[in-house]
C-alpha cells in the first residue's frame, strides 16, 4: 500500500486514513505550505491562515471544526474549483478527501451536523470573497456570488506565522501540549 512520509516522519496512507492517525502538526505544516486559489494572489496565503480565519469566524462549539475543515488536504493536496467540480475528477477526489476528512475529525474528535456544515460554508464562501478583495491583482466582478464580511482587513502571513498561528489556535482548544515546541520554532524563524 502506497503512502506518504510525512513532515513529522510519520507515514499517511490516503486510501487507509485510519492505518495511522493524522497528526496535527503534520496538518499545520501542510497547510501552511500550500496557497489558496492555485496560488494565483499577489501575495503568500496559505491554506493555514485560511483556516485560522475560519475558526475565527465560527462560534466557540465549532471552532475546531472550523480550523480543521480543509485538513484532507494536506495530505491530498488542494485543486482549484473548476477543476475539482469536474464531474471525471469530482467523482474520485471528494470519496477520497471525505474519507480523509472523516478519519481526521474522528481522531480530534470533530463532529458537526448539517447546520454545522452550512454555517460553516456560509463563512467560508463570505470569507473567501474578502480574501479575493486582497489577494487578487484584478477585480472580477463576475466571480462575486457571496457578501464578503465587512471591516475585515486580510494581511499575508508567512509560512512559519500561518504554521505558529494555526497550532496556537489548536493549542488554545485543546491544550495539548506537544504543539507548544513547534509553536516556539515558528516564532523564531
Amino acid at each position: 500500500m502506497n503512502y506518504l512520509n510525512t513532515f513529522t516522519g510519520r507515514r499517511f496512507y490516503p486510501l487507509l486514513p485510519d492505518k495511522e492517525p493524522a497528526c496535527i502538526i503534520d496538518i499545520a505544516h501542510s497547510l501552511s505550505m500550500i496557497t489558496r486559489f492555485g496560488g494565483h494572489l499577489s501575495e503568500f496565503y496559505s491554506v493555514a491562515q485560511h483556516c485560522c480565519h475560519v475558526h475565527d469566524l465560527m462560534p466557540k462549539r465549532l471552532k475546531l471544526y472550523g480550523l480543521l475543515h480543509d485538513s484532507a488536504e494536506a495530505f491530498i493536496g488542494d485543486l482549484v474549483f473548476p477543476v475539482k467540480q469536474l464531474p471525471e475528477i469530482y467523482n474520485v477526489y471528494k470519496p477520497l478527501e471525505y474519507k480523509i476528512e472523516e478519519s481526521i475529525f474522528n481522531t480530534f474528535g470533530v463532529k458537526a451536523t448539517d447546520i454545522d456544515r452550512k454555517l460553516l460554508k456560509d463563512n467560508e464562501n463570505r470569507l473567501s470573497e474578502n480574501e479575493k478583495q486582497f489577494f487578487y491583482n484584478h477585480k472580477d466582478s463576475k466571480s462575486t456570488k457571496f457578501k464578503p464580511f465587512s471591516n475585515m482587513f486580510l494581511e499575508s502571513w508567512p509560512q512559519n506565522q500561518a504554521f505558529g498561528q494555526f497550532l496556537l489556535r489548536y493549542y488554545n482548544l485543546t491544550g495539548d501540549k506537544i504543539v507548544l515546541q513547534y509553536i516556539e520554532i515558528s516564532e523564531e524563524i
